[in-house]
C-alpha cells in the first residue's frame, strides 16, 4: 500500500495542504488546512436548504422537503431533469387545494413509512404525474394526483380500474368531517337544533363591547377536512336582538385553525347579547380546484359587457318613452268626465284609508 503523500488545495483559504492517503480517506476527500478551515467551508456550503440534513421550519415543510429529495432521486435514477423544489410543490399543492387533479378526492400526504407494512399504497396517496412523460419533472410539467391514477396512467388491469372507480365513488359522498377544538371552558360544540337543519348554531363565549358594535368570541376552532371550507350566517333571530352580522357572510377556510369570531353591529345602542346565545351558523360547502390562466379575449356571449340592470329590463321601450306623432295622439280617446270624477273619488278612499292607519300623517286646511 502506498504511504506517498497527496497534496490538495484548501476548499476554503486556498493553501497547499500535503496530507498522507490515510489523511483524505479520514476526511472523505474534504481538503482543509485546518480545523478552523473547516468549520467555517462547513458553515457557508451547508447554509439553509443546501444542508443536506436541513429541516424547514413546519411539519408541512419537512414533509414536502422530504418529498422532493424523493422525487429527485427518482429522476436520477431514470435519467430525468428535476427542478422542482420543496416550496415549488407545496405551492402546486395548495394551488390543488390539496386534491387529486383528475379526481378532486383529498390527497393523503403519507410517507412511504407508514404504508411499507401494507404492502402497498393506499389509492389516494399523494403522487406526482408528469403530464408530458417525455420530459422531467418541472413546475410547468407536473400535476399532484392519486397514487392510483398515477400508476393507472402507465398500465392497470380492468379489475383495478373498477377498484379504484368504486373508491371514487365512496369518497365522492356528502359527508364532511368537522374536527372542533373547544378553547374555554364555557366554549359549545356546533350543533343543530332539528332534522334537516342546514346549520350548526354557534353560541356565544366571550363577549367585548366597541361601542357600535360587538366582538363575540365563540370559544371554538373548526377545521374541516380538504375539500371543504364553511360560511358563517347570522341566525333569524338576530334582528330581534336588534344585531346584524357586519360582513353578512363570513367564511371559514380549511387552512385557517383559529378562534372563530363574530363582529355584531348594533341597530340600537342599548342592543346586546349573553353568553351562550346561538347568534350564527355554520354552513358547509364543497370547494371546487380552479386553473387560473390569463388570455388575451374572452369568448364570445349573448350578454357581452352588459352590467347593472342589463338584463331585468324588457327588450321593447316602455310606452311613455316612445315619441307619438300627431296623428297618433289625435287617435287616442278622451277621458270621459265621470271616468275622472272615479278616478278622484277612489284616490280619496286610498288616502282616508292610509291615513287611519297611520301610514300617511293629516294635513290640517290651515
Amino acid at each position: 500500500m502506498s504511504t506517498k503523500a497527496h497534496s490538495a488545495t484548501c476548499v476554503n483559504c486556498g493553501v497547499e495542504v500535503v496530507r498522507k492517503p490515510s489523511f483524505w480517506k479520514r476526511i472523505k476527500g474534504l481538503a482543509c488546512c485546518s480545523k478552523k478551515c473547516r468549520a467555517e467551508y462547513l458553515k457557508s456550503a451547508y447554509l439553509g436548504n443546501s444542508n443536506p440534513n436541513y429541516a424547514a421550519g413546519t411539519t408541512l415543510a419537512r414533509w414536502f422537503h422530504g418529498k422532493t429529495r424523493q422525487i429527485q432521486h427518482s429522476a436520477a435514477q431514470r435519467g430525468l431533469s428535476c427542478t422542482i423544489t420543496p416550496e415549488e410543490l407545496q405551492q402546486v399543492y395548495e394551488l390543488q387545494n390539496g386534491l387529486c387533479w383528475y379526481t378532486g378526492i383529498p390527497l393523503q400526504l403519507a410517507s412511504t413509512e407508514s404504508w411499507k407494512q401494507k404492502g402497498q399504497a393506499d389509492m389516494d396517496v399523494f403522487s406526482v404525474d408528469r403530464v408530458d412523460s417525455h420530459q422531467g419533472y418541472t413546475r410547468e410539467n407536473i400535476v399532484l394526483c392519486c397514487m392510483a391514477i398515477n400508476r393507472m396512467k402507465g398500465s392497470a388491469s380492468l379489475e383495478s380500474t373498477r377498484d379504484f372507480l368504486s373508491y371514487v365513488s365512496a369518497k365522492s359522498t356528502n359527508v364532511c368531517r368537522l374536527r372542533v377544538k373547544a378553547l374555554r371552558d364555557n366554549a359549545r360544540i356546533p350543533s343543530k337544533s332539528h332534522l334537516g337543519d342546514v346549520g350548526y348554531d354557534l353560541s356565544v363565549s366571550t363577549i367585548e363591547d366597541l361601542g357600535d358594535r360587538l366582538r363575540i368570541g365563540t370559544g371554538i376552532a373548526a377545521q374541516p377536512e380538504i375539500g371543504w371550507f364553511f360560511e358563517v350566517y347570522s341566525r333569524s333571530s338576530l334582528q330581534k336582538q336588534n344585531l346584524m352580522l357586519m360582513n353578512s357572510v363570513g367564511i371559514v377556510d380549511q387552512s385557517y385553525t383559529g378562534e372563530i369570531t363574530l363582529m355584531l353591529w348594533k341597530t340600537k345602542p342599548e342592543a346586546t347579547v349573553a353568553v351562550g346565545d346561538r347568534v350564527a351558523q355554520l354552513i358547509p360547502r364543497r370547494y371546487a380546484m380552479v386553473d387560473v390562466q390569463r388570455v388575451a379575449e374572452l369568448g364570445e356571449t349573448a350578454r357581452g359587457t352588459g352590467a347593472f340592470g342589463s338584463t331585468g329590463v324588457s327588450d321593447k321601450p316602455h310606452p311613455s318613452l316612445v315619441s307619438l306623432t300627431p296623428e297618433e295622439l289625435a287617435k287616442i280617446p278622451p277621458l270621459k268626465d265621470e271616468d275622472i270624477q272615479e278616478a278622484l273619488d277612489k284616490g280619496k278612499r286610498d288616502a282616508g284609508a292610509c291615513v287611519r292607519r297611520g301610514v300617511l300623517p293629516i294635513k290640517s286646511d290651515k
